[in-house]
């Protein structure tokens, strides 16, 4: 296995109409309307993770993938260096989401009150 990426990639979500509660079984829609494409699917991820109103930083998945060993992104710095363009609010980044997004799903029940950013 290769150290390196050898293909390029685009990763695309649709959450014009997301899912929330007991996804991705039974979710219960929500009309969050956002498109996000990144080259990078650790950015994407945590794009979407953040305008879902949850906090990264407390879902396993990310620790692995922000552990500076393993590559993908790993400091602070580089989160604030993720750029956004929102045709709502122009151009932001990652740091400054939740000031303009303040969406709040609700994560299934296994999840709820572990997940959720506190403002």
């Amino acid at each position: 296995m290769a150290k390196t990426s050898r293909r390029k990639t685009l990763t695309i979500t649709d959450a014009v109409i997301s899912g929330q509660e007991e996804g991705p079984l039974k979710p219960s829609p929500i009309k969050s309307g956002f498109i996000i494409a990144s080259k990078n699917f650790v950015a994407n991820d945590l794009v979407a993770t953040r305008i879902m109103g949850f906090d990264y930083k407390k879902i396993p998945i990310f620790r692995y993938a922000l552990d500076s060993k393993n590559n993908l992104i790993s400091t602070d710095k580089e989160l604030s260096n993720i750029i956004i363009k929102s045709h709502q609010y122009g151009i932001l980044n990652f740091c400054q989401l939740r000031e303009y997004y303040k969406m709040k799903f609700i994560p299934s029940s296994g999840w709820k009150n572990h997940v959720e950013l506190i403002d």
